[in-house]
């Protein structure tokens, strides 16, 4: 006997009041961490940048004059006001879409014998009327597959897997595509070897117009209560608990992106080599180390193997290296001990709303096979 469907929708709405009590608790608990976070990264951004002019660069920031000194200084701190406020002002943006991933199909064909073509009436092998090859037809189709249909694959992250890809970005990708196919042929067709057809990835970025960035929503009212990305969510608990986790990817991407601005900063001013090959900022602003330099926490040391630039710190092996800016998440935990007991509220809070979406699910099974014999009923009939 299953469940009356009105008593499991009575049920169901009271569970979506709670989830959205919960929301508000977790909301006021990530605000206040996050704030307290900002704080806390914001000192450990200078803090950081002070131990890279002061002892690991120590000679190219006293050739600095005293202006400039002052203005980089000036510009440091401005960064860490806006590393502090962006940290909050995340709980309001809304949830990423998810990445794609472009995966290349490799068609491979082994040509057919002569003697197995088409052959002519006497029994001879007729050369005019062969076809083309088996690996001619495939290198086509392959060529064609990958430059026209382009195969996508989405990972969407967490509970709900529904949100669906924007039609106009893949309208916009697919407009592209013929004109890449175009200058392939192009390229092919003036004899050059395929080696030559791969185009270099920098010199490709260089060709590349650059995009203007997306500018930032206004600041919202953070005290005003919930923000609407998180209102429309509230009612079912693993929405919510999807909402957090994107929360949580903001905040480390705050961090790596602040960093690789601070390092600019200090490559701007002459205190990091100025010609550093482009990737070693990147790496050291969003890899993933397990250990910083010594006993300086939030910097990374990296050790690139090649020819350096004269302005770079070169080994006898010719090993460039380079201490930059990297903030940790654990780091900034560890320097500042008010975030453990408000990381802890948050994980409380987290717990009840996964036995809340466990029993959410539940009910709503429930009340689906209740709605589904419903309509059987009223559907059938006797002959």
């Amino acid at each position: 006997m299953t469940d009356p469907i009105h008593r499991l929708e009575q049920e169901l709405a009271e569970l979506s009041d709670r989830s959205r009590s919960l929301a508000e608790s977790l909301y006021e608990a990530d605000l206040s961490y996050l704030r307290t976070l900002g704080a806390a990264a914001g000192q450990q951004l200078i803090l950081a940048s002070y131990r890279i002019c002061t002892h690991k660069y120590p000679e190219r920031f006293l050739a600095l004059p005293f202006m400039e000194r002052q203005n980089l200084q000036q510009a440091l701190r401005q960064l860490a006001r806006d590393l502090s406020e962006q940290l909050a002002q995340n709980l309001a943006l809304p949830i990423p879409k998810p990445e794609r991933k472009q995966r290349i199909v490799k068609v491979e064909a082994i040509d057919r014998p002569k003697s197995s073509g088409r052959r002519s009436a006497n029994g001879a092998d007729n050369e005019d009327n062969e076809g083309p090859s088996t690996a001619e037809m495939a290198a086509a189709l392959a060529a064609a597959f990958n430059s026209l249909v382009n195969i996508e694959s989405i990972e969407l992250e967490g509970d709900d897997a529904d949100d669906a890809e924007d039609p106009e970005d893949s309208d916009d990708e697919t407009s592209d595509r013929p004109r890449n196919a175009n200058s392939s042929n192009a390229n092919s067709s003036s004899g050059r070897d395929d080696d030559d057809l791969a185009a270099d990835p920098e010199e490709a970025a260089d060709s590349e117009p650059e995009s203007d960035p997306e500018p930032r929503p206004p600041a919202i009212d953070l005290d005003a209560g919930m923000p609407e990305v998180l209102a429309t969510l509230a009612t079912h608990p693993s929405r919510v608990l999807q909402w957090h986790r994107s929360r949580e990817k903001l905040t480390n991407n705050t961090l790596r992106a602040q960093s690789h601005q601070a390092n600019e900063l200090l490559r701007s001013a002459g205190i990091l080599p100025r010609k550093l090959p482009p990737a070693m900022l990147d790496i050291a602003a969003k890899g993933d180390f397990d250990d910083f330099t010594g006993n300086s926490p939030n910097l990374i040391e990296l050790i690139m193997q090649g020819e350096g630039d004269d302005d770079s710190d070169n080994d006898n092996d010719g090993a460039t290296r380079l201490v930059a800016v990297h903030l940790r998440l654990s780091e900034i935990h560890f320097s500042n001990p008010d975030l453990k007991p408000q990381r802890a509220a948050i994980q409380q809070v987290l717990e009840q709303l996964d036995q809340l979406r466990t029993r959410y699910e539940k009910v709503q099974h429930r009340q689906a096979i209740a709605s589904a014999e419903s309509a059987w009923r009223s559907a059938w009939f006797e002959d």
